[in-house]
């Protein structure tokens, strides 16, 4: 048996970026070593001791990945109850009530998408506008089972019809929603796991430990509290669903213009408002507690911008339904039906609309400002002439890289933009639904309302902005599986919000961590239990906290005392620990990295630019934290054809990295050659081991190839 150590990488976000992660130009150079369920593991043909785990296929092979966006409110949600400080470091009581209040919202939220799709499809469409059909002649002489559709009464049998097929078209979409969450539980949270983990049976399986972190093995395997959950939800549909079929009933008896359905709505805007301000209340103690730098209120303002998402939304698309319904039919004259009308549930959209444009502006302008704050004087100007080898950079290339430094600036600050959008979203929506409420001189809830006036430009403006806002993001996401470029912008984001299990929302994108995480263990675990290798895991980006994840339940002696590990490009000790510090906060980090190589110094190293927005230093250590140079200073244009042609230096002086091409760095390939050396020496001494391909080495190559477009990040 081969027993030499292995070189184990995963990639991070972009795509399957198949043998090109081995540092190959062809998939021809690549052989398929291991299959997971819609991933593989790469070896490279020449050298089978490196292997690549591709799992991008979890997030950008599906071809409905764009309608993924109409659940990113449930997504935002789910976060936010996995942005709660580490047990040990919260107040008494604080995690519980954290995880309370956000699976509460997460019921309300589930009853207000079932409260909008009502009033879109029984109120709007199935109340009101049949009402206006009912006013054409050819409608009036329709009849079904000789029952006709017009009749002289206040309520018209056509409207009846009406918000029948509403109700069925509600409930066929709510199942469909239902749907959707029990088949990926069904793939994913029920996925057979590795058979080195042992878990226990599933009644032990049905709730989540109350401080269950990434060191469980049970972590990303609760299938049957996933489903547990998805059966709540279930029950909030359905009364939802009666309420809308009762006062449905009662309004349409009176002979009501409309079913003031939005009612609903508001009673439960005033519940998520107070839910979500007890939530900042008690979260607001996770800032700076302890010398950590986590976002304050961070489950708060999560919650914010999931409520932000779907009530625009739905506010804007209620606007435009009912302009648009206006008109189709057309009439005049005074003989004009009843227009097709908003409720209660329009009266802040125009608020929206104008904080949806803001948002946009003040997010440019933030970043604007901070790329001007990214500086360059350490880059030395270029001096040598014409011919001459490069000994630094031009003034334009150093203007170059103060820009890339102040756009990484941004991307490291972006969760203290996001913070002061949700305040300003919260506030501002707070202080006109104040203004704007109309008690009619008494405090009977029953007579509290908003008046909605459909005039005026912001209400125009409204009812193209906000619907085009979504449009676009579905654009956004399918330009995203052919663009590497715009899958790396958005990509980091999306897969930030799919990593987490589906524990406070049931109908959020299904989370590919819960396949990803135990199948790179499983991995591991094959090489290091079942073949007696050593491992070196090589992580870049996202992959680095698929790897953290799936590293940290292992045992310490038994195979972590084997494995080493090195990050480039990582965000776990920046928007992670920022955000997540429960699970990838100082004390995780710090008790991995005790557990790697026996607590060896070349356990854990990580590798970071000044250019990169993602990746950051993680321990803040000089010592395990490597700043890589950008542009590159070195360049070594003599090395032999045994690396490959996608992992030579890059050259001195010339282009920036960013966030990419770190496989491509002289300081990183000399580590991972001194640590798969030292990994050697772990290996038993039972059978003879070839000599280490080098991996930085010497021997002429004809040039220096140009990087491929569209590495994966």
């Amino acid at each position: 048996m081969d027993q030499q150590p292995r070189e184990l990488r995963i990639h991070g976000v972009g795509g399957s970026p198949g043998a090109s992660m081995l540092g190959l130009p062809s998939e021809d150079d690549a052989i398929t070593v291991a299959e997971g369920i819609g991933t593989r593991f790469l070896a490279r043909r020449s050298d089978p001791r490196v292997e690549g785990y591709d799992w991008g296929g979890l997030t950008s092979g599906s071809s409905l990945q764009p309608l993924w966006v109409l659940l990113l409110p449930f997504t935002v949600l789910n976060v936010a109850g996995w942005m709660h400080p580490p047990p040990n470091r919260a107040f008494k009581g604080q995690v519980r009530s954290i995880r309370a209040i956000v699976s509460f919202l997460g019921l309300c939220m589930t009853a207000s998408f079932a409260l909008w799709i009502a009033v879109v499809l029984v109120d709007v469409l199935g109340y009101q506008w049949t009402r206006r059909l009912a006013a054409l002649d050819a409608v009036g002489d329709v009849e079904i089972f000789g029952w006709k559709l017009v009749s002289a009464g206040d309520v018209q049998p056509i409207q009846l019809v009406g918000m029948a097929l509403g109700g069925l078209a509600t409930a066929g979409a709510l199942w469909g929603i239902d749907r959707i969450a029990d088949n990926t539980q069904k793939e994913f949270e029920r996925a057979p796991l590795s058979r080195f983990i042992e878990l226990p049976i599933d009644r032990d399986r049905r709730k989540w430990g109350s401080d269950e972190d990434l060191t469980s093995e049970r972590f990303f395997a609760h299938g049957p509290a996933a489903h547990r959950r998805l059966t709540y939800h279930r029950v909030a549909m359905l009364v939802v669903v009666a309420l809308v079929a009762v006062r449905a009933v009662q309004q349409a008896a009176g002979g009501r213009t409309t079913l003031g359905l939005g009612q609903g709505l508001l009673v439960l805007a005033a519940v998520e408002f107070l839910a979500v301000l007890v939530l900042a209340v008690v979260s607001f103690p996770t800032g700076k507690r302890h010398g950590m730098d986590v976002v304050r209120c961070g489950p708060a303002i999560a919650a914010v911008l999931a409520f932000a998402v779907a009530h625009a939304f739905f506010s804007g698309l209620i606007l435009w339904v009912t302009k648009w319904f206006n008109e189709r039919p057309s009439f005049e004259g005074a003989d004009a039906p009843a227009a097709v009308q908003g409720g209660a549930e329009l009266a802040l959209t125009d608020v929206w609309s104008v904080l949806v444009a803001l948002s946009l502006v003040v997010g440019l302008l933030w970043l604007r400002r901070q790329r001007k704050r990214g500086t360059a004087t350490d880059v030395p100007l270029r001096e040598t002439k014409v011919g001459q080898p490069l000994n630094g950079v031009t003034e334009g290339g150093r203007r170059e890289v103060a820009r890339a430094r102040g756009t990484a600036i941004a991307g490291h600050r972006v969760p203290h933009l996001v913070t002061f959008l949700a305040l300003l979203f919260f506030v501002v929506s707070a202080a006109f639904a104040v203004r704007r409420l109309d008690v009619n001189g008494t405090l009977d809830p029953r007579d509290w309302s908003f008046p909605y006036d459909p005039g005026g430009v912001l209400w125009d403006v409204a009812a193209w902005l906000l619907p085009a806002a979504l449009v676009a993001a579905v654009l956004a996401v399918r330009k995203a599986t052919t663009s590497p470029k715009m899958r790396r912008t958005i990509g980091q984001l999306w897969d930030v919000l799919t990593f987490w299990p589906r524990r406070f929302h049931p109908f959020a994108v299904r989370p590919y961590a819960e396949r990803a995480v135990p199948e790179f263990q499983a991995r591991v675990l094959e090489h290091v239990r079942g073949a007696d290798r050593p491992v070196l895991v090589s992580a870049h980006s996202q992959g680095s906290t698929l790897a953290f994840a799936a590293l940290a339940p292992l045992q310490p002696d038994e195979v972590l005392g084997r494995v080493a590990l090195v990050t480039f490009g990582s965000p776990i000790g920046g928007l992670y620990a920022q955000m997540f510090p429960a699970y990838y906060g100082p004390d995780q980090i710090d008790a991995l990295k005790a557990k790697l190589l026996g607590g060896d110094s070349r356990g854990w190293r990580n590798f970071y630019r000044l250019t990169d927005p993602i990746g950051v230093p993680v321990f803040d250590d000089p010592a395990r934290d490597v700043e890589v140079p950008d542009p590159a200073k070195e360049w070594r244009p003599d090395e032999g054809p045994e690396v490959p042609a996608r992992e030579r230096d890059r050259p001195a002086w010339i282009s920036l990295g960013g966030h990419s091409l770190y496989q491509r760095e002289p300081d990183l390939k000399r580590w991972v050659a001194e640590v798969r050396g030292h990994l050697a020496h772990l290996s038993p001494a039972a059978e003879p081991r070839g000599p280490e391909p080098p991996l930085a080495s010497a021997a002429p190559a004809a040039s220096t190839p140009k990087s491929p477009p569209g590495t994966s990040s």
